[in-house]
C-alpha cells in the first residue's frame, strides 16, 4: 500500500490531483476573465494527453498542479504594485517549496517571475 506503483492508492492519488487540475486552471484563466478560465479547463479536461499522463502513476500531473497553484497565488499576492498581500504570499512560498522538492533543477525558472516583477517596479 505504501511506497509502491501498485494497487489502489496511487492511482486513487492521480485521480485526486487531475480532479485539481481543472479548477486550478480555471483559477489561472479566471484572472483575465471567467471565459477565459472556462476554455481552458475545458481544454485541459478535454486533452487527450494529460488523461494519459494522469492515467499513470507519475509525478506530472500533481507537478503541474502545484506549479499552476504557485502561479495563481504568486498574481494573487503581487496584484497591486505598491502592496504585498501576506494572504497570498504565503501559500505561494509554500507552492513554490513543494514544487522545487519535486523538481530541484528548475529553481531557476522560478526565479523569473520574482525577477520580472522586481525589475518592473523599479520603473
Amino acid at each position: 500500500l505504501g511506497g509502491t506503483t501498485v494497487g489502489i492508492v496511487p492511482h486513487i492519488l492521480s485521480i485526486f490531483f487531475y480532479s485539481l487540475l481543472i479548477p486550478t486552471t480555471y483559477l489561472v484563466g479566471a484572472l483575465h476573465n471567467k471565459k477565459t478560465g472556462l476554455i481552458a479547463a475545458l481544454f485541459i479536461a478535454c486533452n487527450p494527453l494529460v488523461w494519459f499522463w494522469s492515467s499513470r502513476v507519475m509525478p506530472d500531473i500533481p507537478y503541474t498542479v502545484i506549479s499552476t497553484a504557485f502561479f495563481y497565488f504568486f498574481y494573487k499576492s503581487f496584484k497591486k504594485r505598491g502592496k504585498i498581500s501576506s494572504k497570498h504570499l504565503i501559500p505561494t512560498m509554500l507552492f513554490g517549496f513543494v514544487a522545487y522538492t519535486q523538481q530541484p533543477k528548475i529553481i531557476f525558472v522560478w526565479a523569473i517571475p520574482f525577477v520580472v516583477y522586481f525589475f518592473s517596479s523599479l520603473t
